[in-house]
């Protein structure tokens, strides 16, 4: 689950990094010598994603929500008011 803690057992376990994975769904090569944390580092510090159209949608129904929202909130105020 993202923003919470994995524990693992104390038996030497270690988590399940692909770079493999990484790399085919970015396209950034690990460089040669890189740390697989330096590589995870920089993958999400440099990695930019192609924007899809249902991005630009959602972002669309988004701005509307917020400006319904908006909307009521000072229709309140004027009502309060």
């Amino acid at each position: 689950d993202i923003g919470q803690k994995t524990k693992f057992e104390k038996e030497g376990k270690k988590p399940d990094v692909s770079v493999s994975e990484i790399e085919e769904i970015t396209g950034m090569k690990r460089r040669k010598g890189e740390s697989t944390t330096a590589y995870q580092a920089r993958v999400l510090r440099d990695y930019k994603a192609p924007v899809t159209a249902e991005d630009l949608a959602k972002s669309a129904e988004n701005f509307a929500a917020t400006g319904m929202l908006i909307s009521q909130i000072q229709e309140d105020e004027d009502e309060e008011g």
